[in-house]
Parts: structure tokens; C-alpha cells; sequence
């Protein structure tokens, strides 16, 4: 966790740029919020992501993973902590619905009844 960045105010007292926080010059700067400087340093909701070595989305930003791959990887990262076996079911159905695309890319033919979307893959036959 990275502390605000001071600076000298034109009444003469210290401010901080992102907490609104000001001083007296010959104070300690305690009174100053700490800031996060990067999104990993904060979560939303629990504590489940950043508990890990690397979280999720560094891994599937890392690794280029499109929409259905993430959550895949998000869901089967979190379940021993957050929601157990509902989020292995989420994983499931996120694989379900990339073999299913993914089917139709390769084939052509949908094996459901619905008409899917020409696939986004660049090498894909179908664009």
C-alpha cells in the first residue's frame, strides 16, 4: 500500500493530491490516507484474489484468455474460499458455453437451436 503524495499547499500547510488530507508543515503526515497505486491492492468484496500468489485476472491478462476462459480460471481459483461448489457449477457452465462456441467455430453447425455469432478468432474458417 503506497501513502498519498504530498505537497506543499499556497496557504503554507501540506495536502495530499488524492485524500484531501492537509497538515501543518511541522506535523507528521500520519493524518494522510493510504492510497492504493495499483487496482491489485484492492478488492472489492473479500479478500478471496488476493490471498493468491497471482491473482486471476494478472494470469488471464498475462496469458491473453478471452471472456469465457477468465471466468473459467476465476471461478475454479476461488471455490475452496468463496462459494464452494456454486462456483465450480459457474466454471462448468463457462466451459459448457466455450465448447459450444467454440464447436461452432470449428464446425460451422450449431448443436443447439440457436444461431451463434461468426467466431472473433482471426484464424478461424469462419470469418
Amino acid at each position: 500500500m503506497n501513502f498519498c503524495e504530498a505537497e506543499r499547499m499556497p496557504n503554507g500547510r501540506m495536502g495530499c493530491r488524492r485524500c484531501d488530507a492537509s497538515w501543518d508543515i511541522n506535523d507528521n503526515p500520519a493524518s494522510c490516507k493510504p492510497w492504493p497505486k495499483q487496482a491489485n491492492d484492492v478488492q472489492i468484496g473479500g479478500e478471496h484474489y488476493m490471498r493468491r500468489a497471482i491473482q486471476p485476472w494478472d494470469y488471464i491478462a498475462a496469458n491473453g484468455l478471452g471472456f469465457f476462459e477468465g471466468n473459467i480460471i476465476k471461478y475454479v481459483t476461488r471455490w475452496r474460499s468463496k462459494d464452494g461448489l456454486k462456483d465450480l457449477e459457474k466454471a462448468r457452465h463457462y466451459l459448457d458455453k466455450l465448447i459450444e462456441v467454440e464447436s461452432v467455430c470449428r464446425t460451422g453447425k450449431c448443436d443447439g437451436d440457436h444461431a451463434m455469432p461468426p467466431c472473433s478468432d482471426p484464424h478461424c474458417w469462419n470469418q
